[in-house]
């Protein structure tokens, strides 16, 4: 997953609207393949800060099925399950297909900045405790 933290973005667009050698270039904003998390790695990480900081009654537990097992459980709508399975049937095409994107040119253009892409364990403790305090963004901090 080529996941990367917006005050990173922000940092890095300003840094490139103010160099000169960045106008023309095509420059993606990305982790890059050498920053990018395996959605297992993801997973696991969650799980483990929701297992610390939000204990179940029940282990959590995760599995990785074929896209076909996947859309048959789909299909059996009306449970618990069901409502989940359609929830993440939204984020299928972000953990389907391999996004990685070219960021050497980014890259080159940050070096000597100081503006260093942080690596998702540095920060994703944050994302989560901000999942947990307001009830999944449903109650704004």
């Amino acid at each position: 997953m080529d996941l990367v933290a917006v005050d990173w973005v922000d940092d890095v667009i300003v840094h490139l609207l103010r160099t000169e050698r960045a106008r023309g270039k095509v420059c993606h904003i990305t982790a890059g393949p050498g920053r990018a998390v395996p959605l297992s790695a993801m997973i696991e990480r969650a799980t483990g800060y929701f297992e610390q900081h939000s204990p179940l009654s029940h282990p959590r537990t995760s599995s990785f099925v074929t896209m076909v097992e996947f859309r048959g459980r789909l299909g059996r709508r009306g449970s618990r399950g069901g409502t989940l399975l359609t929830q993440l049937d939204t984020l299928m095409p972000y953990v389907t297909v391999n996004r990685l994107f070219d960021s050497r040119t980014t890259d080159g253009l940050l070096q000597g900045s100081g503006i260093v892409c942080p690596r998702l364990e540095t920060y994703a403790d944050r994302i989560f405790k901000y999942c947990l305090d307001t009830n999944w963004g449903k109650n704004p901090s």
